[in-house]
């Protein structure tokens, strides 16, 4: 059985060195493409500058849940950003290449998006190594499943031009990314199905499924282009940028080619097996078989030890630790039964493995196409943010302010003209000229509650509200005096 491994410990986490800028850069561009005076992000400039900063100190510390949470904050503060174009800078910064130690690579500030999109999946695909001793097998189906739905998410938008390319992490390379997660994913189905003690057809196409992920990873590693790869160009870039790992001698070129020969060999084991009735699975019994089907055993049997035989060697050779052995001794002992049945009973012809039916997998994972809002952390977004980031939100934004402006200018007007006429009034008619006053105030301000109000204009809202507090007091101060001069009236009545 293979000892599988994650993505991140065939990779490297992709550093972020220098510090930047960020105030100066979205500042800069803010006065350039968006024509508005009332749009400023000191705020938000400051919290994303302070997330950076933690980055920069906690990405030394190891792997962490920590460290994670800090990029998906980051990565939202840097797309709302990105989509106005407010990140654009000449300046070339620096970071590592994520396959070959010590190389440094330089990348626009712009680009950033993709090393923080691949960080994350990078970490989540340890934190998948770093939980399994849980056997939690709910809590590792989720967090596997959110490192496929991310590096799914970068190989399906620069397969289809939507996100930038970098070096080291293209459309090739995180299409690999994929592949091994997705093998290490089903992997956990396959343990599971082997504990359980499923059918020996079932677990024939589980493995199937795994070796064919490991299959096309190893195509894009030989440079060749699958059919699901859109873009024949960049397909030539991207695996002209990948010299380094697409050599037979690289480690993890060696470790998906061990793979793609174990869980094929794992697969043929099994279907072979469908055919068998075994009394001890362990010491492997054989007390019933298909007679007819003792050629395609035989094939299918020898075809599986020429595979791990091939697996040992590669694993020799290159230093991969996978321990082959007990599956090539169930492999030879099958063997040693089966061609002395067919040597001494059957006669049979051992087919050619082309010529036999071919195994087909199983679909069991179901990819879901996420948004990069299904990947960020979003905290306390200003309004600001909102309408930089929502068209919908910037409909609303001005459709108040054409309607908020000249109603506060309308009330101010009057109000400041009524509170004049107030003064000269009969005290007794004060009272219904606020009442009426007031209700149309309120009428009108429990409308405008309603729709969507930006921070800009709260000021106009408080306003509103002020005055209906001021009025409720006026009413009550009125109403006293009323009260005061009917009792003093009363009481003037009684001397009379």
């Amino acid at each position: 059985m293979s000892k599988m491994q994650v993505v991140s410990d065939l990779t490297n986490l992709k550093y972020l060195y220098d510090k930047v800028s960020l105030g100066k850069i979205i500042n800069r561009n803010l006065k350039e493409l968006i024509k508005n005076p009332e749009f400023c992000f000191d705020d938000e400039i400051n919290n994303m500058n302070n997330i950076r900063n933690s980055i920069l100190t906690e990405q030394y510390k190891g792997l962490n849940m920590n460290l994670l949470n800090l990029y998906k904050e980051y990565l939202f503060y840097f797309e709302t950003f990105k989509r106005k174009k407010l990140l654009k800078d000449k300046k070339k910064i620096y970071t590592n290449d994520i396959f070959e130690k010590n190389k440094k690579l330089e990348y626009e500030l712009e680009e950033e998006n993709i090393i923080i999109l691949y960080n994350i999946g990078y970490i989540t695909s340890y934190m998948v190594k770093e939980k399994k001793s849980l056997n939690d097998i709910k809590l590792l189906n989720k967090i596997s499943t959110e490192a496929i739905e991310i590096f799914n998410y970068m190989f399906q938008h620069m397969n289809e031009l939507k996100l930038q390319e970098l070096n080291d992490i293209n459309c090739i390379s995180c299409y690999i990314f994929l592949c091994i997660t997705l093998g290490y994913h089903e992997n956990m189905f396959y343990n599971t199905a082997m504990m359980k003690k499923y059918k020996r057809k079932l677990l024939a196409k589980l493995s199937f499924n795994i070796y064919t992920y490991f299959n096309e990873a190893l195509c894009c590693l030989q440079g060749d282009m699958l059919p699901i790869f859109k873009q024949s160009d960049n397909f030539t870039i991207a695996r002209n940028n990948l010299q380094y790992i697409r050599n037979p001698n690289s480690y993890l070129y060696n470790f998906v080619q061990v793979n793609k020969q174990i869980f094929i060999s794992i697969s043929n084991y099994h279907y072979s097996l469908k055919y068998v009735q075994l009394s001890d699975m362990e010491e492997l019994k054989v007390t019933k078989y298909e007679e007819d089907k003792i050629g395609e055993i035989l094939c299918r049997l020898n075809f599986s030890l020429i595979n791990v035989n091939r697996g040992i060697e590669l694993c020799k050779k290159y230093n991969i630790n996978v321990n082959f052995l007990s599956l090539k001794e169930k492999i030879m002992k099958l063997l040693d039964f089966f061609e002395y049945e067919n040597k001494n009973i059957y006669f049979e012809v051992v087919p050619d493995y082309d010529n036999l039916e071919s195994i087909k997998g199983t679909q069991v994972t179901f990819m879901k196409n996420i948004e990069i809002c299904d990947i960020y952390i979003k905290k306390n977004i200003s309004n600001n943010l909102k309408l930089l980031f929502n068209e919908k939100a910037k409909y609303i934004y001005d459709s108040y302010n054409n309607q908020a402006l000249p109603l506060y200018e309308y009330y101010n007007k009057h109000f400041l003209n009524l509170k004049d006429q107030y003064e000269l009034l009969n005290i007794s008619h004060r009272k219904d000229i606020l009442l009426l006053l007031n209700n149309s105030i309120l009428n009108i301000f429990s409308k405008k509650k309603q729709i969507y109000n930006p921070i800009h204009y709260d000021n106009h809202l408080t306003f509103l509200s002020s005055v209906e507090n001021n009025l409720k007091d006026i009413l009550i101060e009125a109403d006293n005096y009323l009260t005061i001069e009917h009792n003093n009236h009363l009481e003037f009545q009684k001397f009379i």
